[in-house]
């Protein structure tokens, strides 16, 4: 079966309430992730230039920006400086992420009624 159809499963079966894909390339370290009410087609013009993202949209309104940033960059400028165009934000430490993922991937396994992990294809 195709991811589409497990992760769908999964949700209809209650096992997982949602899913989330994210970025695992090593020349990320960070990355900013906000929530937007309204997004500027002149803005993200200026951002395909600078920047590494991705945007999605939150049904029934809004958006999902994800900024992708190295070690070196400084995260408390970045939130300054695209804190203002998001009415939320968070801080994902991708290289953390990465050391749990070295426990198990998560991609093989999912938590079941809090009782340890079941692999995906056993549902």
């Amino acid at each position: 079966p195709t991811i589409d159809y497990m992760v769908e499963r999964l949700e209809k079966l209650e096992i997982i309430l949602g899913y989330i894909a994210i970025r695992d390339d090593y020349a990320y370290s960070r990355s900013l992730v906000g929530i937007a009410d309204e997004l500027d087609e002149e803005v993200v013009k200026e951002w395909e230039n600078k920047y590494d993202f991705r945007i999605g949209v939150i049904i029934p309104k809004g958006y999902l920006i994800e900024w992708y940033f190295p070690p070196h960059e400084d995260m408390s400028l970045k939130i300054l400086e695209l804190g203002k165009y998001v009415k939320k934000y968070s801080v994902e430490y991708l290289d953390m992420l990465r050391d749990i993922n070295r426990m198990g991937p998560f991609s093989q396994r999912v938590r079941k009624d809090g009782k340890g992990y079941k692999s995906i294809l056993e549902f």
